[in-house]
């Protein structure tokens, strides 16, 4: 998770989906998901943290897919004037689930 959160994600949410898909593909069922897992340009910029820290990054992961998530759907709606039915469509989402999500990040047009 660390490595996750100090990676800058140049590719923003499609990056971090093609390579949590890819993690998911590779990994053999109930394994852990080591750093040595990830891609090498996620992995180098990892680094160790103690007990601590470890429960602040969760929280922090927690918040950060959660402020991921809002940007990637409200910039989608924006790419699509709000075009429910296309910006469903960028992001592989449901209508309805996108929908679901503009009702829980509390979205509206600007």
């Amino acid at each position: 998770m660390n490595a996750l959160l100090q990676y800058e994600w140049p590719g923003n949410v499609r990056e971090l989906s093609n390579e949590i898909r890819r993690l998911v593909a590779i990994t053999p069922e109930d394994s852990l998901i080591a750093v040595a897992k990830l891609s090498p340009a996620i992995s180098q910029n990892a680094w160790t943290w103690d007990e601590r820290a470890i429960g602040n990054g969760r929280q922090r992961a927690s918040r950060s897919i959660r402020e991921i998530k809002r940007q990637a759907i409200s910039e989608a709606l924006a790419r699509h004037n709000w075009n429910i039915s296309h910006a469903a469509a960028e992001l592989e989402v449901t209508r309805n689930g996108l929908t679901k999500m503009i009702r829980q990040f509390n979205l509206a047009p600007e």
